[in-house]
C-alpha cells in the first residue's frame, strides 16, 4: 500500500507481529530495500554460518557476491563494523521505527584482517545510499572456501517482510526486501 500525503513525508501501514496483532507506521522512502551488492541470491544451506542458519541477527536473504563493491542500501548510521569489514551493522536514518540491516562475509570470523575486503566506513559514519561500504578483491575472496563470497543479510524491523531466495542482485536495482503482500 502506497500513499502519497501531500507535503508530507511518504507513509505505509506494514503489519507485525509480536503476541498480539499490531500495525506499525515505517516511512515507504525505506521500502523497498534494495541490493547492496551485484551477484546471485542463493540458499542458506550446510556452508552458512550458524548465524545465517539460526538467524540470530534477524532473517533476510544471502548473495553470492560478484561485483567489487558493496554499497549503502539506504541512508543509515555505521553502527557496527569489525576491523576487518567482514561484519557490520547499517541503523536506518529519518525512519519511525528502528531498522537494523546487518550485512556479514563467510562466517563472520575475520575479526581484525580480511585482505580481501577494503572499508570505506568507521563506526559511527553516516552514510548515503549507494555510498561505497566496502570494496572487495574478487581474486582473494574467491581463491579462499565457497562460503567466504557469499553476503549474508539479516534485518531486524518491526514490518513483515519478503525477500527473494533464487535470482540475480543488482546493487542499488534488485529488490531484496519489500513489504509483504496480502494473501488472498
Amino acid at each position: 500500500m502506497w500513499i502519497q500525503l501531500q507535503g508530507l513525508p511518504r507513509f505505509a501501514k506494514i503489519p507485525f507481529y509480536s503476541g498480539t496483532k499490531r500495525v506499525m507506521t515505517l516511512p515507504t522512502e525505506l521500502l523497498p530495500i534494495t541490493s547492496p551488492a551485484n551477484g546471485r541470491f542463493c540458499t542458506v544451506d550446510e556452508h552458512a554460518s550458524a548465524f545465517s542458519r539460526n538467524q540470530l541477527f534477524g532473517q533476510g536473504p544471502m548473495i553470492d557476491v560478484t561485483g567489487n563493491q558493496i554499497v549503502a542500501p539506504f541512508y543509515a548510521t555505521v553502527k557496527t563494523i569489525s576491523s576487518s569489514g567482514d561484519f557490520m551493522q547499517l541503523m536506518a536514518t529519518g525512519v519511525s521505527a528502528a531498522v537494523t540491516l546487518t550485512l556479514m562475509f563467510g562466517h563472520g570470523e575475520h575479526f581484525q584482517v580480511h585482505q580481501a575486503l577494503s572499508r570505506h566506513v568507521r563506526d559511527g559514519d553516516t552514510v548515503n545510499k549507494g555510498q561505497s561500504l566496502l570494496t572487495l578483491n574478487q581474486a582473494l575472496l574467491r581463491a579462499g572456501e565457497p562460503h567466504q563470497s557469499r553476503l549474508s543479510l539479516f534485518i531486524q524491523c518491526p514490518a513483515t517482510l519478503t525477500w527473494p531466495t533464487s535470482g540475480t542482485a543488482t546493487a542499488l536495482d534488485s529488490i531484496i526486501f519489500e513489504e509483504e503482500q496480502d494473501k488472498l
